[in-house]
């Protein structure tokens, strides 16, 4: 215990720890607890508010964008094409980064008016490919994240998760985890939204100095 701690302290720390499940979360490394997650939020469970739907189209474009390749205006382009092949995607309730690419490989000639969308979109899609190949978050091989277990435990107690980020090389990784991580928040809680207002939207705190990254709920 840490010097200071009174008994009161002691017996506090004692009934808090019996009261909470702590996890350490590994993206990138399969040796603790690896996690994966969806690159895109479920939009079927967003509705037709479009402020939300919005909100989700913008979360999915900054997830996707370090992966699209392109520098300048040709990065640009690509991310005006994505952005609105998203909006088409959200507005048919896409589902699945697979359908995405899809849409991407032959892109309707009404999705943009961007003049050369089809070949943009079409290289989109073999970034995608290659991503999908080459990123150890995007592997299927780790397990998929149920977002209830970030804050309950399989025995009901309250489950604090720390995310460890270390097996994640780049702050761009890192980053496209945080916001993966926020789409999935987000989409669960719209299809679970709480009666009571007590579960809201949650806030994730990303650690640079320790490469950690915590989820608490307002």
């Amino acid at each position: 215990m840490p010097d200071g701690f009174s008994s009161k302290d002691t017996k506090k720390a004692a009934e808090y720890q019996a009261r909470t499940d702590v996890v350490i979360w590994t993206p990138g490394r399969s040796s603790g607890n690896p996690i994966s997650l969806k690159l895109l939020p479920d939009f079927s469970a967003i509705g037709e508010d479009p402020d939300e739907v919005e909100q989700a189209v913008e979360m999915s474009r900054a997830t996707l964008t370090p992966f699209i390749g392109g520098t300048g205006a040709g990065a640009n382009l690509k991310q005006g094409v994505l952005t609105a092949a998203l909006r088409r995607f959200a507005r048919n309730e896409g589902n699945g980064l697979d359908d995405l690419i899809r849409l991407l490989a032959d892109l309707p000639e009404d999705v943009s008016q961007i003049s050369k969308a089809t070949k943009l979109a079409a290289d989109i899609a073999d970034q995608l490919h290659a991503a999908i190949d080459t990123n150890p978050l995007l592997k299927s091989g780790a397990w998929t994240l149920d977002p209830v277990t970030l804050f309950e435990g399989p025995t009901g107690r309250t489950r604090i998760s720390v995310v460890n980020l270390s097996g994640l090389a780049s702050d761009e990784a890192r980053d496209s985890f945080v916001n993966q991580l926020q789409m999935t928040l987000f989409t669960w809680i719209k299809r679970n939204s709480s009666s009571t207002g007590r579960l809201s939207f949650p806030k994730i705190i990303s650690a640079r100095s320790n490469d950690a990254a915590q989820t608490e709920w307002a």
